[in-house]
């Protein structure tokens, strides 16, 4: 028996491209876009750009497609649906104030972060 994980995610970063909306069939929509954030890597202490897949659908998809256009700085909530190949599900997203995309907020996970961290 096999059981499906959900993991959760909260992922702020910059749309590298406008979002594109596309119809799958049976009446569903959905709207496409990909998400670049910047990583801390602890390890190397570098900041490092990962792009992430994003899908919202149904009607909140057609409503904030033509918001969603690139270089957009964002927050996204959902799950990831594949391991392999991350795609983030979107359940909820926030349209942020326009931040340059070579800054990245604070994180808020460190008790005292490195100095060299951004």
């Amino acid at each position: 028996m096999t059981s499906k994980v959900h993991v959760q995610a909260t992922v702020i970063g910059w749309l590298k491209e406008d979002a594109v909306l596309k119809e799958v069939g049976n009446g569903y929509t959905v709207c496409k876009f990909c998400l670049k954030a910047q990583k801390y890597d602890r390890e190397t202490k570098e900041k490092k750009i990962v792009f992430l897949d994003c899908d919202i659908w149904g009607k909140k998809a057609e409503k904030l497609r033509p918001m969603l256009r690139a270089g957009k700085y964002v927050q996204v909530v959902g799950t990831i649906e594949s391991f392999k190949y991350v795609t983030i599900n979107v359940q909820d997203i926030t349209l942020l104030e326009a931040k340059k995309e070579d800054s990245h907020p604070e994180p808020e996970a460190y008790e005292t972060p490195p100095e060299d961290l951004f």
